[in-house]
């Protein structure tokens, strides 16, 4: 029993971009860890050239965000990051070449950055606020984008803590096409809803957000008929004082 593999997602300063940075990651665990390791490396628009030189290092798959580095964050986010859909395919041209699955954080940039400006200006900064600046379309929107260029390109993604079942059926769709393709969620998705905001506030704020009752059901329904690959932990901790730097307002990171 217990935990017997730990696979390392590339949040660390400075995140694995390169071929020196995994190495003395993986040098560091053969010292402290006694169970197996894998490691992800990062894939961002500033870091393309070192794609194909950090796949040959060992890492068993990439990590990419679609989103800006959050404010404060940037030095956790190098080479992790890439926002703009140009350097986006790009990227899946050049992890397509190198055979390694690469994992997506698959919400809307653009979306999200207007929806917080404009739920500030109405004064809705109240915790439930989070997850409408970060609504389900932009999670299904981003995610058929990366679908298709899986299919043009010929990369194996999976889109990651996926929280509405609209996006596996997605997936499943691609999957359908000949696309190498993977679906996975999380616990918090599965067992709370968005009414965690309002009874715990800024502690139930995670990236996608908690969606509503139907769509936890749904994800459910996913599990059991098969449609979900992976359940994963997603597990990203913060202490308490960083939490609760959005008591006031969700939006501050």
């Amino acid at each position: 029993g217990g935990v017997t593999t730990i696979i390392e997602m590339p949040i660390s300063v400075p995140p694995p971009h390169s071929p020196e940075i995994v190495e003395r990651r993986m040098n560091v665990a053969d010292k402290e860890v006694v169970v197996d390791i894998a490691f992800f490396g990062a894939a961002g628009t500033d870091c393309l050239e070192d794609i194909i030189p950090c796949a040959e290092s060992g890492i068993v798959a990439f990590k990419t965000f679609l989103h800006e580095a959050p404010p404060g964050r940037k030095e956790e986010f190098i080479g992790l990051t890439a926002p703009n859909t140009g350097d986006q395919y790009e990227l899946m041209e050049k992890v397509a070449q190198t055979g390694v699955m690469i994992g997506f954080h698959a919400e809307n940039n653009d979306m999200i950055n207007k929806n917080i400006i404009i739920l500030r200006s109405e004064g809705k900064i109240s915790p439930i606020y989070h997850g409408r600046s970060r609504p389900p379309v932009a999670e299904i929107e981003t995610t058929s984008k990366i679908l298709l260029f899986a299919e043009k390109t010929g990369a194996k993604v999976e889109i990651c803590h996926i929280t509405t079942p609209e996006v596996v059926e997605l997936v499943n769709e691609a999957k359908c096409k000949g696309v190498y393709a993977i679906a996975e969620t999380c616990p918090h998705y599965l067992f709370l809803n968005e009414n965690a905001l309002n009874k715990v506030g800024v502690f139930a704020k995670v990236n996608p957000p908690l969606r509503s009752e139907e769509e936890r059901q749904g994800m459910w329904e996913r599990v059991n008929d098969g449609s979900i690959d992976i359940i994963g932990s997603d597990h990203a901790p913060y202490t308490k004082e960083e939490k609760e730097r959005g008591s006031e307002d969700i939006f501050v990171p």
